[in-house]
């Protein structure tokens, strides 16, 4: 069928049952939220040792809350905020996310002390090298 206006051709199409198809079912694309891409994520390789909020760890005056106000528990990390700035998300291989809410007398540069809630779980962490992911 064809469609014109003052002589010139506006609209054509054909009506020839070869021509039309069944439409398939299938996927195109995948999820809804298009990504960003890694953003300011900084991967760091650091030497980590753990502590408790206890004074075997943190001296005789060890109140059990940290530089920033928090409660010292897992899930707390102790870092130099020349690094990682305090109160940044944190994700630590083989410890978890993580909050930079600590500092530490032994803890400059690469450094990075993990928060237990007992000593023998700090004791057991020991000191290794991890991948820190600064994630905010």
């Amino acid at each position: 069928m064809v469609w014109k206006k003052d002589g010139v051709i506006s609209l054509q199409w054909t009506q020839n049952p070869r021509e039309i198809t069944k439409s398939v079912a299938r996927i195109v694309v995948r999820g809804n939220i298009p990504s960003r891409g890694p953003g300011n994520r900084r991967v760091l390789t650091m030497v980590s040792t753990a502590y408790d909020p206890g004074p075997a760890s943190c001296g005789k005056y060890a109140t059990g809350y940290t530089a920033i106000g928090l409660r010292a528990t897992r899930g707390v990390v102790a870092v130099d905020p020349k690094v990682i700035p305090l109160g940044s998300r944190v994700y630590v291989e083989g410890y978890g996310p993580a909050i930079a809410g600590d500092t530490g007398g032994a803890i400059k540069g690469n450094r990075i002390d993990v928060c237990f809630p007992t000593r023998s779980e700090a004791l057991r962490w020991g000191r290794r090298t991890v991948k820190v992911v600064v994630l905010q």
